[in-house]
């Protein structure tokens, strides 16, 4: 590791992400690449490649994402940052993993099954988006995605050793539409669950139970995460998440809420949440409200009940397109003639389905 690198970032050295068929990436956040060396993933050449560059005191060019959100003040926060400041909370130092044989974070994209068509995403993470934009016109696919050459599907469990393995993560598409979450679980040695934290990004609209059949097994791991994904409050929220109803998504996340109070870290296992809010041209003039509402309702009574002092539980971030725009940034684009036939080709497209 180069003592000198002021962006130095542990995620190469201990963590691997899958997030598209075939491919594989240092975190969810790079453009990956294929892989190449399928016995071997956790020593591909392109994994390898990164961290040298980290070694060389480099800055990888997919790490671009990170490096726009940290040149900001408004309040965003970056992969890299959240993840180096969690890592030494739990391990103390970098240079104990930087010679890991295996994985101790993986993420894992399930699949691009998802039952929302959101206005920052696309056909490439959205299986209902990928069935609206057949029905484009003109070529207007929503986010410039040609969807005819997309493959809409769940994906195998990833033949990966898991010796190692203290955080995985699973996002989608909506990841509990589907079992592969659950069987990926079910691959962890029964003997190493209750040293991993489980993590999901999901939508909310999936209501999950840990006193069912189904999801029982959550109980056996350290720690189960549920990081919902939450752009707006009311009306905002079904614009941006369409067509997902705010009242149900809000009544799924009361009720995990309630299973959180059920644990307290000094528990074998616990529960616990977290937000996703994504900034972009649908909703920047109602991120400070959307904000307030997930700490007076959620975060701050969780963070009192379990005593956790000042956690940070809300992900603030940029659309993926405008990583770089401030709020008047985005008060321009909206009178552009992009956004404009955007929005309008968006919402035909809504009218012309049954949901």
């Amino acid at each position: 590791m180069n003592k000198d690198n002021k962006f130095f970032c542990i995620e190469p050295y201990v963590s691997m992400s899958i997030t598209e068929p075939g491919k594989v990436y240092a975190c969810c956040l790079h453009e990956g690449k294929k892989v190449t060396n399928t016995e071997d993933v956790w020593n591909d050449p392109y994994l390898k490649s990164i961290r040298k560059k980290f070694d060389r005191g480099e800055i990888p060019e997919e790490c671009d994402g990170c490096v726009e959100n940290e040149k900001h003040s408004d309040g965003r926060s970056s992969r890299r940052l959240d993840t180096n400041r969690n890592w030494l909370d739990l391990h103390g130092n970098y240079e104990d993993y930087l010679d890991s044989d295996s994985p101790y974070r993986f993420d894992f994209q399930t699949g691009n099954i998802c039952n929302l068509a959101c206005t920052t995403c696309s056909s490439v993470y959205s299986s209902l988006w990928g069935t609206l934009s057949k029905k484009t016109l003109d070529d207007r696919w929503h986010r410039g995605i040609n969807p005819t050459s997309m493959i809409h599907k769940k994906e195998d469990v990833p033949n990966i050793n898991l010796k190692n393995l203290e955080w995985i993560h699973f996002n989608g598409g909506e990841p509990l539409l589907t079992d592969v979450h659950l069987k990926t679980l079910e691959k962890i040695p029964k003997e190493q669950r209750g040293s991993v934290r489980v993590e999901y990004n999901t939508n909310g609209t999936v209501k999950v139970d840990t006193n069912s059949e189904k999801y029982k097994i959550f109980k056996e791991f350290r720690s189960v995460t549920m990081t919902y994904s939450i752009d707006g409050i009311g009306d905002v929220f079904e614009d941006v998440r369409w067509p997902a109803k705010w009242d149900k998504v809000r009544d799924n996340i009361d009720h995990w809420v309630d299973q959180v109070y059920t644990t307290s870290t000094k528990d074998n296992w616990f529960f616990m949440i977290g937000f996703n809010v994504v900034k972009s041209a649908y909703n920047y003039d109602k991120i400070d409200e959307t904000l307030n509402y997930i700490t007076e309702r959620w975060t701050d009574p969780v963070q009192k009940y379990l005593n956790m002092g000042d956690f940070d539980m809300i992900f603030l971030c940029n659309d993926h397109r405008s990583m770089n725009f401030l709020d008047e940034d985005f008060a321009m684009f909206k009178k552009s003639q992009k956004y404009l036939r955007e929005t309008e080709e968006m919402y035909r497209l809504r009218k012309t389905s049954n949901l």
